[in-house]
């Protein structure tokens, strides 16, 4: 079985990259050991917050990103993917210096969501205030013509952003009952605009993706990216995604 080998930065925060590395072992054909994809994860705890430097010009995670990529290039994988999707931001200082091809999540979910639910879903948008302030998934939503809905700025802000970064919220290794209240509060409120479906644009939401699939349907970023990995790995040769 011809298959690629596979670098994924995570440490963004810790749990994102063991689940996108457990979404691909869900999703791999293999039947024995040895059919597995081979898998080198960094999980980069030294790089800096990445919302907050893009919002308040704090140090980047630049440097750090592309000493990830680095380490990933020497292990000669074939694809790498990052399992922050803020830290797409950076996606094409990243490719520069890959020699190895980077999937796109962004543009993955906004094709995945055109494929099964059409163009006239309504989608709600869950994610950092980084990714929404640099527009990653609007701008891939409307390229697809589909409608969406994000998190007035308070609820942004008190919601979503206290329920990932408080003390015991979602990047934590315990996570708190007000973590997740603050968390469904701005499910409600997508519920309440009408969203169809809800993209978990941050990785941290794949965390609380079973209970919010149990209120309404959820995209999880990362097991559409895991789907794609499977598919582009066992083959004989790299097709390219439709993504790019």
């Amino acid at each position: 079985m011809q298959k690629k080998k596979l670098g994924i930065i995570g440490g963004m925060g810790a749990r994102a990259g063991m689940l996108l590395l457990k979404h691909v072992i869900e999703k791999s054909p293999a039947k024995t050991d040895q059919e597995f994809l081979e898998i080198v994860l960094h999980s980069n705890s030294a790089i800096p917050d990445r919302t907050r430097a893009i919002l308040y010009n704090e140090p980047s995670p630049l440097p750090e990103l592309l000493r990830s990529v680095e380490l990933l290039n020497a292990q000669q994988v074939d694809l790498i993917v990052s399992a922050c999707v803020t830290s797409y931001y950076y996606y094409e200082a990243m490719q520069h210096h890959s020699r190895a091809l980077l999937l796109h999540p962004v543009r993955l979910v906004a094709q995945h969501i055109l494929a099964t639910y059409g163009r006239h879903a309504k989608v709600g948008i869950l994610a950092t205030s980084g990714t929404i302030r640099t527009r990653l998934f609007q701008t891939a939503l409307e390229q697809e013509g589909i409608a969406y809905v994000v998190l007035p700025p308070t609820l942004q802000e008190e919601g979503f952003m206290q329920s990932v970064y408080m003390e015991n919220g979602l990047k934590s290794a315990v996570i708190c009952q007000e973590a997740k209240d603050r968390f469904f509060s701005c499910i409600r409120y997508l519920k309440e605009q009408r969203a169809d479906v809800v993209i978990g644009g941050c990785t941290e939401v794949a965390i609380m993706a079973d209970e919010v699939a149990a209120s309404m349907p959820l995209i999880n970023v990362l097991e559409v990216l895991a789907q794609e990995i499977v598919e582009q790995s066992y083959q004989e040769l790299l097709v390219p995604s439709l993504a790019y």
